[in-house]
This record gives structure tokens, C-alpha cells and sequence, in this order.
């Protein structure tokens, strides 16, 4: 009997990491949430399997390259090959750049940009060993692209990721890797919310906010979860280096 695909998620205990696992465990794929918060991995993993989904979940720390390395020969070693990867973990600090410290910026930096960088390169190097191909989603944002007022550090990170995955595409399209970076801009999260919490009138706060975006609204976490699934099924384009841009 064959094992099931594995599909590793960073990033796990966050909101579009739980629908895009939920979506991959439903067609049959064996999810591995990673994320720093072990009390709510702990509860996106039940959610995976109360939806009838598999579901493994690692405790770690992005931030370090060690253990992105670890996570990725750990997963491969106990549970299976992986045949996918999401790099959904990320952080944000808004805030202009004369107030950063170095620290704030490395942290933004090491979670954002240098954990996708080395989840690829050791998934990759696996991959390539395994001879199977595989495929990788990073989660950018339109931030990368055009840059968000008050985010320069985040902006900056997101930008990186779009430049790290179009150059990753072009590496590895004959290994039949294929590697996918998806730009959104808000989405209705957890995080997005809790923006409009301190306003003196979060409702209105988030109307005319949402008034700007061109449908109206922002996305929702299933429809970015449902185009994961369609990258990860192979039923997008075998090649394709540019984002997906809204």
C-alpha cells in the first residue's frame, strides 16, 4: 500500500495554513503543520483532523536556520517524502524606518524571508535526490510588489520572497520542481481583524478600508486556500517563475 503525499506547512497555527491544510488533507495528502506556538498548532492540527484530515504537527523555531534544516530532514526521515511545501509563516511590525532596531528587522527577516529560503533549499536538495519532483508555494504579498506605506521591513521581506521563488522556478523547472509565490493583498484573517480592533469604530474602520479594494472586500482565507490546492494538484501551469498578482 502506498504511503500518502506529504505536505509540509510553515507557518501552521496561522489561519491560511489551517484552510490550506484542511483543503490538502482533503484530497488525500498527509499535512505536517510547523509553527513556534505549540498550544495553537496543537489546536489547528485537531481542526485538520476533525475534518477528517491527517495531520502531524512540528514545534519550531523559524527564525533559525538550523532548525528549518531539522524540521525539513525530520519530516522526510520519520513521516515520508515530501511532495509539498507551503511557506505560509510570517511576521509584521508596522512601523516607519527610522523607529526599527536591529533586532526588529532581523526577526522580520529570519522568519520571513530567511526560513523560506532555507526550507527550500533543504526540500529542494531532497527532492532532487528523490528524482520525483515536488512542489513549493511561498506565500508573498502584494507588499513585495508594490510596497506598503508604514511596512518598509515587511515590504521588504515579502519582496525578497517573490525574487527568491521566480529565481527557484527558473533553477528547477527541468528537475520538475515546480515553484509557485502568490502575492495577495488583505485577507480576512485572525491578524487582518485584530487591525481594526483598537479603532474607536472597528466596523466603520474596516468598511472604508475594504471600500478601496477593487471587489469591494478582501479575500477570503478559502479562496486563497483553494488556489493552494490547485498549484499543489498540478492543475496550474508546470512553469511558471512570475507571481500570482491581484
Amino acid at each position: 500500500m502506498n504511503s500518502p503525499p506529504v505536505a509540509l506547512i510553515t507557518g501552521g497555527a496561522g489561519d491560511i495554513a489551517l484552510g490550506s491544510a484542511i483543503r490538502l488533507a482533503g484530497i488525500g495528502m498527509r499535512t505536517v503543520l510547523a509553527d513556534i506556538s505549540a498550544e495553537r498548532l496543537d489546536a489547528a492540527a485537531e481542526s485538520v483532523r476533525t475534518a477528517g484530515g491527517s495531520c502531524d504537527q512540528r514545534v519550531v523555531d523559524l527564525s533559525s536556520p538550523e532548525a528549518c534544516v531539522a524540521l525539513v530532514e525530520e519530516v522526510w526521515d520519520d513521516i515520508g517524502p515530501i511532495t509539498a511545501v507551503l511557506n505560509a509563516a510570517a511576521v509584521t511590525h508596522r512601523a516607519l524606518i527610522h523607529e526599527f532596531t536591529p533586532s526588529m528587522w532581523e526577526k522580520l527577516v529570519s522568519v520571513n524571508l530567511s526560513s523560506v529560503f532555507w526550507i527550500c533549499r533543504s526540500a529542494i536538495g531532497r527532492m532532487l535526490d528523490e528524482g520525483k519532483g515536488g512542489v513549493i508555494v511561498n506565500l508573498g504579498s502584494v507588499s513585495g510588489i508594490r510596497g506598503i506605506a508604514g511596512t518598509p521591513a515587511y515590504s521588504a521581506t515579502k519582496g525578497g520572497v517573490v525574487a527568491l521563488s521566480r529565481a527557484l522556478a527558473l533553477d528547477y523547472a527541468r528537475n520538475g520542481i515546480r515553484v509557485h509565490v502568490l502575492t495577495p493583498p488583505a485577507i480576512d484573517t485572525r491578524l487582518y481583524r485584530a487591525m481594526f480592533a483598537s479603532k474607536a469604530d472597528p466596523v466603520r474602520a474596516r468598511a472604508e478600508y475594504e471600500a478601496g479594494e477593487a471587489a469591494g472586500r478582501v479575500l477570503t482565507v478559502a479562496e486563497i486556500a483553494s488556489l493552494i490546492e490547485f498549484l499543489v494538484r498540478g492543475e496550474g501551469p508546470a512553469f511558471s517563475p512570475d507571481p500570482l498578482v491581484w
